[in-house]
């Protein structure tokens, strides 16, 4: 059997190897027919009123991109660079909106056949980027007021116990779990390929096998940089460790993170199925 996603919750998922076999095949093919595709076919004229149809979201209609921009997972360099300057001179690009929300209608928008991609990051790492901004500087006054009034002076160690008391406190846009944005009501996985964050320019790499990889800007690669001096998971106390596992769960179960941050990723070579498949075993184990 081929091992698919290993948890720190001890979630085994199987697969028998002709089965595995077919999904790598199924993956490699439909990267090789996108990319086929998108080199090989001129940019057809595109209906500008669709535009309209986008608000601020990261959807660009010249290199067929729908990106779901997941907070603390370096989502900011990819919607500021060069990948949606079509999409910026029409309207503004920035904000995070779940997958169900940016592909409503999708057919009618003429977005249906588009890539769609999200980066994703270890629930650890990403917890203590959205404690260092959220009582940091640079957040934006809303941000500011919410945190003066959930986090206050609380240390990130007492703050995560606080959040696993007080769970509806993940409602919070940074602290959302990662599943709440990349996933359709019915527990579809919403996406074509899930980039990790821990594996920034590799993960360019593989966005370029679906877009074409003269698509990339070449700014993007080690471009993203750290907004503020971040803690490690390692030195988190380890009953803060452990609460940050407990309250995001289903993200460690799904995506079938380690109890420490890894530089590979697995998940990128994933076939969305398996990760709908995840889904449904997370569910029954976890609740939504």
């Amino acid at each position: 059997a081929v091992l698919l996603g290993l948890s720190i919750l001890a979630i085994d998922f199987e697969l028998s190897a002709p089965s595995a076999r077919r999904i790598l095949r199924a993956v490699r093919k439909q990267k090789q027919k996108k990319q086929k595709h998108r080199s090989t076919q001129s940019t057809p004229s595109i209906d500008k009123s669709l535009y309209e149809t986008d608000g601020t979201m990261s959807i660009s209609r010249t290199n067929h991109l729908v990106y779901i921009h997941t907070p603390k997972t370096g989502g900011s360099s990819v919607e500021n660079s060069a990948l949606f300057d079509d999409a910026r001179s029409h309207h503004a690009v920035g904000g995070h909106f779940d997958v169900q929300y940016m592909t409503l209608n999708a057919q009618e928008r003429g977005i249906d056949n588009f890539v769609k991609a999200a980066h994703i990051r270890h629930p650890c790492s990403r917890f203590i980027s959205a404690y260092a901004y959220l009582t940091s500087d640079i957040c934006n006054p809303g941000d500011k007021l919410w945190a003066n009034e959930h986090i206050g002076n609380l240390s990130l160690d007492d703050f995560i116990l606080k959040l696993e008391r007080e769970q509806s406190l993940t409602g919070k846009a940074h602290l959302r779990p990662l599943h709440h944005w990349l996933f359709h009501p019915d527990g579809t996985f919403g996406l074509d390929v899930a980039l990790c964050q821990e594996s920034w320019n590799e993960s360019l790499d593989v966005l370029g096998e679906y877009l074409g990889s003269d698509r990339i800007p070449k700014e993007l690669y080690s471009s993203h940089s750290l907004q503020n001096a971040h803690n490690s998971c390692a030195e988190l106390r380890p009953e803060a460790r452990q609460a940050i596992e407990r309250v995001y769960a289903m993200d460690y179960c799904i995506f079938g993170f380690a109890s420490e941050p890894k530089k590979e990723c697995q998940q990128m070579k994933e076939a969305p199925e398996v990760f709908t498949e995840r889904y449904a075993s997370c569910v029954a184990r976890f609740g939504p």
